[in-house]
């Protein structure tokens, strides 16, 4: 039998007036048998300090390297756009060697994040979008987002501010990649390359082909272990004293044919055929300078 008199007045339940479980001072009441009632504001309490100290170690201490891999390619991209107009070639193994760690730090932590709260988001983030995978990660873990937003700003002002300094350089970049239409084995890849990237005056061959001939397609085969025959042909419309005039109604009018040697790194004009016709060297030479010139 319970021993009312025992009993502290404050001990004692008053349950003509509800316990307003709003307020965050209200004091826990006790039960008759001086037992603690459950505070429903701790159970249910989803703060981000109760989630920190449930977050897996593992996941803590991938979050470490993220960050320490965001500060990483933050830092590197403004090394790069301190650097001004740089030159891609001799910073491509950095710029390889920079992104294969960040690269990789993200998808480790994705893997992990992944184990943790079951998000296959994370892991499509850090293999697709990087760039914004620490802003995808700080969703799924329910951590701050703020580190995540500025780095973003942060690296896009930067790759920005970098990317203009050298955009002349990455378009040149691009015009040297084999297009689907290209019709050459792999064994002339560098012959290819190397006569689409020679300066002409200010301009590369490729940019000059672009800027006088629509439609072009690049062709190669084998000469010999050192040398390819390089042709691009297409439809050209040009007015040359005494030359062929194009045909607009001839399909590939125009062809031009290089002999391209690897080791030396040198290329020839082999010949130009216009309307299937071969022009005599002495022609071949004034088209191909009127092309270089033409703007």
């Amino acid at each position: 039998m319970i021993n009312n008199d025992n009993m502290d007045k404050e001990d004692i339940i008053d349950f003509e007036e509800p316990l307003d479980m709003t307020d965050p001072n209200a004091r826990v009441q006790n039960n008759g048998y001086n037992a603690p009632l459950y505070d429903r504001r701790r159970l249910y309490d989803d703060t981000p300090k109760t989630q920190k100290i449930k977050t897996p170690l593992i996941q803590r201490i991938t979050g470490v390297f993220v960050i320490i891999a965001m500060l990483i390619a933050v830092g590197f991209m403004g090394y790069m756009a301190s650097k001004g107009n740089f030159d891609i070639d001799k910073e491509l193994p950095l710029f390889k060697s920079t992104g294969i760690l960040v690269y990789g730090i993200f998808i480790i932590d994705s893997i992990v994040v992944y184990g943790v709260n079951k998000n296959i988001s994370v892991i499509v983030f850090a293999l697709i979008l990087p760039v914004f995978y620490p802003i995808k990660r700080a969703y799924a873990t329910s951590d701050t987002k703020t580190i995540s937003l500025v780095w973003l700003v942060a690296f896009a002002v930067l790759g920005i501010y970098t990317f203009s300094n050298v955009h002349v350089q990455v378009e040149r970049k691009i015009e040297l990649i084999k297009t689907s239409s290209d019709d050459y084995s792999s064994d002339c890849d560098e012959a290819v390359r190397l006569l689409k990237g020679q300066m002409v005056g200010d301009r590369t061959v490729v940019e000059i082909v672009k800027n006088n001939i629509d439609d072009y397609v690049w062709e190669a085969e084998k000469v010999s272990s050192e040398v390819c025959s390089v042709t691009v042909k297409g439809n050209c419309d040009f007015v040359i004293n005494q030359i062929p005039q194009p045909d607009a109604l001839y399909n590939n009018n125009t062809k031009i044919s290089f002999k391209v040697n690897t080791a030396t790194k040198k290329y020839d004009l082999a010949y130009i055929a216009i309307n299937g016709v071969d022009l005599t060297a002495q022609q071949a030479v004034q088209v191909w300078e009127y092309l270089c010139n033409n703007k």
